[in-house]
């Protein structure tokens, strides 16, 4: 004669192991069909690199480049500058130096558009001009229109470029002239703030 015993329920250890050993199946079956797990769901390594840009879109959208109230120190070819950025507009003080020639400007630009990364705007700059060769010296002026983008790499250096029309006049003591010029700047500039 067979004596059957009650069941017993099994332990905490035994329903652990359970379900572990169930998880290692499972996981072993979704990988062979090429899935993965992501925040606790199997998937397709796609539909995951999908989600994770999506996410950085979104957290790139709600986190442009913050300028109100920063002050940057600029190095452009051939000169510096020093920007401050109020909520919209900036308002930059120039100084450049060639051989023989010196410029010395003020810039104002409204901002256009930001994003994560990068700033648009478009200006205005007047510069006074003094120029000294063997043959002659003398001054003049010039008004620039400008169109332009600084590239943040962090958030204290950003690239910038911007381009236009200036209108230069300049003139010694005998002659002057005037004439349109396309201008173009590069710089990087350094914001302390």
């Amino acid at each position: 004669m067979e004596i059957i015993g009650e069941p017993t329920d099994p332990t905490n250890y035994e329903l652990y192991r359970a379900k572990l050993e169930a998880g290692r199946k499972l996981g072993a079956q979704q990988r062979k069909k090429g899935l993965i797990k992501f925040e606790g769901k199997w998937m397709r390594p796609e539909e995951k690199a999908k989600i994770e840009k999506e996410r950085r879109r979104r957290w790139r959208a709600e986190h442009p480049v913050e300028l109100a109230q920063r002050t940057s120190i600029g190095l452009n070819w051939p000169g510096i500058s020093v920007k401050y950025w109020g909520p919209s507009a900036s308002l930059e003080a120039r100084a450049q130096f060639d051989k023989g020639v010196n410029a010395f400007g003020i810039r104002y630009c409204s901002r256009l558009s930001r994003t994560y990364s990068f700033v648009s705007y478009l200006g205005g700059e007047i510069d006074y001009i003094k120029f000294k060769s063997d043959m002659t010296s003398g001054n003049g002026f010039a008004f620039y229109g400008l169109l332009g983008g600084e590239l943040f790499f962090t958030r204290h250096i950003a690239f910038t470029l911007d381009f236009g029309p200036a209108y230069i006049t300049i003139g010694d003591e005998d002659y002057s002239v005037g004439n349109i010029h396309f201008i173009v700047n590069l710089g990087l500039n350094f914001y302390l703030n």
